[in-house]
């Protein structure tokens, strides 16, 4: 694995491949991830002085051809992907005999590190957050791609305004297969995993929808929609979303967190239905509430109050609202106004779910 202490690569056979990247870009030693074959670290352009954030893969050792495909087939989806503003943009890509580059946008954090502040942001910030990850995945569905790994890390905050999000990581990314096949095996992450992936029964664009599903139920309610007695058990995880036992239980983690318009609750419900045919489409979530509509009667919320704070403010959103959902009421009344980042507690269930001890607080 290369190191990054160094500020520029290099090896024994280098490629002209190689000698390009270092002219283009210098590395830095801030390390921004790192996973079994690879690390991305942070770089800056040469030519323009922007950061970068370059993953390389290494390709030295057992299964170096393995994933120098899997680089190759990632590079391809990012480029089929094109450029769009709740998408990491693929810049480059760079291959040499020892490690397979790729040159992304800088972002600021994930959804995981920013996990904090979205638990109690306000509705206005929240439903941009969401409608962000629901245009990122509408679009690379619109171009035939499977994530196959949604989930908060996979979501970051960046753009000229620090706080776009951007759907990144396509490394388990596939094209979707034709009209009435199905892709096959099982990956991902079990938290945010669909009961067909679960099972390995097959899988399709559709399995992302849960996914997103899982994931924005996290942001609502501050916890995973499915967690069985024995949450460690990987076994026990998966018979759990393959039985549908226990359901989601749609209910806050804490009395603390804020309660969102029961639209959001109703989008949860419609990505997070077993059955994958009834799963509502990324696409046409965009046109249903809560996005345009709930975002709208907010701002005029902001405005009236901020224009006549003597008026009662509009009975839509102070009023109790709530949804049937199986034997569970969840009420979506309007909460408070959201507290400084500084004073934010995650709940007790957020903080056993694997991979969230190096969850920080953002303040945004």
């Amino acid at each position: 694995m290369l190191s990054t202490r160094s500020r520029s690569l290099t090896a024994s056979n280098s490629s002209g491949s190689l000698g390009e990247f270092n002219v283009d870009y210098s590395l830095t030693n801030k390390l921004l991830g790192r996973g079994s074959f690879g690390q991305v670290v942070q770089a800056f352009s040469s030519s323009s002085g922007q950061k970068r954030a370059v993953k390389m893969i290494s390709l030295v050792g057992k299964g170096g051809a393995r994933r120098l495909q899997d680089a190759k087939r990632e590079a391809e989806v990012l480029r089929s992907a094109g450029k769009h503003k709740n998408c990491v943009s693929l810049l480059r890509s760079y291959q040499e005999t020892t490690h397979h580059i790729m040159v992304m946008e800088k972002c600021r954090c994930s959804l995981l590190d920013a996990l904090g502040w979205i638990l109690h942001s306000s509705h206005t910030s929240f439903l941009q957050a969401v409608e962000g990850m629901t245009r990122g995945l509408a679009h690379v569905h619109g171009r035939g791609i499977v994530h196959r790994d949604l989930k908060p890390e996979n979501f970051l905050l960046g753009g000229s305004d620090g706080c776009t999000v951007k759907l990144c990581d396509f490394g388990l990314a596939d094209f979707a297969p034709s009209w009435g096949q199905l892709l096959q095996g099982t990956c991902g992450t079990l938290a945010y995993m669909s009961p067909e992936m679960a099972s390995g029964q097959g899988h399709t664009l559709s399995t992302d929808l849960w996914s997103l599903g899982a994931t924005i139920y996290l942001l609502v309610f501050g916890d995973i929609p499915v967690r069985p007695s024995n949450f460690n058990c990987r076994k026990a995880m998966k018979i759990a979303l393959a039985i549908g036992y226990p359901a989601p239980a749609f209910a806050y983690a804490s009395d603390r967190l804020q309660r969102r318009p029961v639209e959001v609750v109703e989008l949860v419900v419609r990505f997070l239905q077993r059955s994958s045919s009834l799963r509502c489409s990324a696409a046409h979530a965009l046109r249903t509430p809560p996005f345009g509509c709930i975002a709208k009667r907010l701002q005029s919320l902001l405005c009236c109050g901020s224009q006549n704070a003597s008026q009662s403010p509009s009975p839509t959103l102070t009023k109790l609202a709530s949804v049937e959902i199986g034997k569970k009421k969840v009420s979506a009344r309007t909460p408070p106004p959201c507290r400084p980042a500084s004073q934010i507690t995650l709940p007790a269930q957020v903080r056993e779910i694997p991979g969230f001890q190096r969850t920080t607080v953002v303040q945004l």
